[in-house]
């Protein structure tokens, strides 16, 4: 798999990942998902740091993996494809989206993992 489509998934599951905690953040999404379960306020600020730094990643493995102007367009379609997965799992499998979140960190932790392992057999 090219460095580009590596950088691609990353942003993608980063999108998801941002996308998921900031619906969470949301007290609606946050009863759906995890019943009775209270949103306090320095969860919910968590979580809004985390999507927006998730975010904010994802942006920049999407500069990463291409030129600037491709890059910009690639995450926001893949913006636009994280936020029709987390809604379609909100609106179908509420319950899911925490098993979903985290699978794409694990995800993203095998990610990173598999990077360095890559960069320290090409070194």
């Amino acid at each position: 798999m090219s460095d580009a489509a590596l950088y691609s998934l990353l942003a993608l599951l980063l999108a998801v990942l941002g996308f998921a905690w900031l619906a969470l953040a949301l007290p609606n999404h946050w009863r759906q998902v995890h019943g009775s379960l209270p949103l306090t306020a320095p969860r919910q600020a968590i979580l809004r740091s985390g999507a927006s730094l998730m975010l904010g990643l994802s942006l920049l493995c999407s500069l990463a993996g291409d030129s600037p102007a491709m890059a910009i367009l690639l995450w926001l379609m893949l913006l636009s494809s994280a936020i029709v997965v987390v809604a379609c799992l909100l609106a179908c499998q509420p319950r899911w989206l925490h098993t979903i979140t985290l699978l794409t960190l694990l995800a993203f932790a095998g990610l990173i993992i598999a990077g360095v392992v890559g960069l320290k057999m090409a070194g």
